[in-house]
């Protein structure tokens, strides 16, 4: 199995992508930590970068199955370690020498071939409802960066905004005046580097994000 690259996609903005059907499988819904370890280990530059972060997601490509109903554990010989994972699909797998040296098995009680797990690399939630545009093309600037490490051949044109729904979310962009954006149906909003950040001078959010990611172009 190829080790996945960041900066493939443009919705899944800088993302890493592993099927788990696709990696070395041991048994029926079963992986090797090793092989995880390296899928992860790809997005360790993500840490040089104080404003980007790298989340782990987990999903299902069966239509019904929530995030809360995947579960997932390490067969370690210390003891069982659960994974929890999040309403979002979030988890936090250990990156760990010693169990990859040990290189337990990683189970879930899912069908094999079924979960998808993704790194994506994502901008910090603010502290607050204002954000500075400077702050933000600061962030970029970063991604522009970490693209140009993994020799990729997009490039960030702006930040993507993804709200719970369409209705309560939204940005009010300020400087000499105003502009307001809408969500699109699956939430997102989007705020280009030119001219949006170069002409206002912060941007308000109607509510909080549950995701923020450079915008590539293709």
């Amino acid at each position: 199995m190829s080790t996945p690259r960041i900066g493939a996609g443009l919705l899944l903005a800088l993302a890493l992508a592993l099927a788990i059907a696709d990696a070395r499988v041991v048994r029926a819904a079963e992986i090797e930590y090793a092989v995880i370890h390296r899928a992860l280990g790809a997005a360790g530059e993500v840490a040089a970068y104080p404003r980007l972060r790298a989340v782990q997601r987990i999903e299902s490509k069966r239509d019904g199955v929530a995030p809360r109903a995947i579960g997932i554990a390490i067969r370690a010989r210390r003891g069982r370690i659960e994974v929890p994972v999040g309403d979002d699909g979030t988890i936090a797998l250990p990156l760990d020498d010693a169990l990859l040296a040990e290189n337990p098995v990683v189970e879930t009680n899912q069908p094999e071939g079924s979960l998808t797990l993704t790194i994506s690399v994502e901008l910090h939630q603010p502290s607050g409802a204002i954000v500075r545009t400077a702050d933000v093309e600061t962030a970029l600037t970063e991604a522009d960066a970490l693209l140009v490490q993994q020799r990729a051949r997009s490039r960030v044109r702006g930040v993507e905004f993804r709200f719970a729904d369409d209705e309560t979310g939204g940005v009010t962009l300020r400087g000499s005046g105003e502009r307001v954006l809408v969500p699109d149906r699956e939430g997102r909003v989007i705020v280009m580097r030119e001219p949006d950040l170069s002409l206002y001078r912060e941007i308000e959010l109607a509510a909080r994000p549950i995701r923020i990611l450079p915008f590539l172009d293709q």
